[in-house]
């Protein structure tokens, strides 16, 4: 019997029983997030209603996906220790934040690597942003922000100054 150039079995393969295995047939990159119902899958669920509810301004719903110790460290900038000081470091941002629009969500295990637009109010638009999260017991116990520094001194020049709302 000719087997299948695929095929990882030694015995004659059947409906029931496939010629390719598993993992061949259905790699990781393949899979439906809700697939598995494992930690990555929740990981990755995590990350982005993070990454969304900060883009919104939803900041009740932040602080519920924080664990009360949780950890925010800027690239070259400080690092922000308990829930309290994490909410705290977004107070500046507030004025200019419009929505976080994400490109990719890597996770392993328990830890999330989010690259995102940081879309702000002001007349430089989309500053690319990567946070690398760590997760706990479904919430975030730790993030580490790194972002283009090139188009960051044009924002924090508009802090300075009164930001119109959005219009509606």
């Amino acid at each position: 019997m000719r087997l299948p150039a695929r095929c990882w079995s030694t015995t004659r393969c059947t409906p029931r029983r496939s010629c390719v295995s598993p993992t061949y047939a259905n790699p990781w990159w393949r899979r439906p997030r809700n697939q598995t119902g494992d930690a990555m899958t929740d990981t990755a669920a995590v990350a982005t209603a993070y990454i969304d509810a900060v883009g919104a301004g939803r900041w009740d719903e932040v602080a519920a996906l924080l664990t009360p110790d949780a950890t925010f460290e800027i690239a070259g900038g400080g690092r922000h220790e308990g829930a309290t000081a994490f909410l705290a470091a977004f107070d500046a941002l507030k004025p200019i934040i419009e929505r976080n629009e994400i490109r990719s969500v890597i996770t392993d295990g328990d830890r999330a690597v989010v690259l995102y637009d940081f879309v702000t109010r002001t007349p430089v638009g989309g500053v690319l942003s990567a946070e690398w999260l760590t997760i706990e017991d479904g919430k975030v116990a730790s993030s580490y922000l790194l972002f283009d520094k090139g188009r960051w001194p044009e924002v924090m020049q508009h802090l300075q100054r009164p930001v119109a709302p959005p219009s509606a």
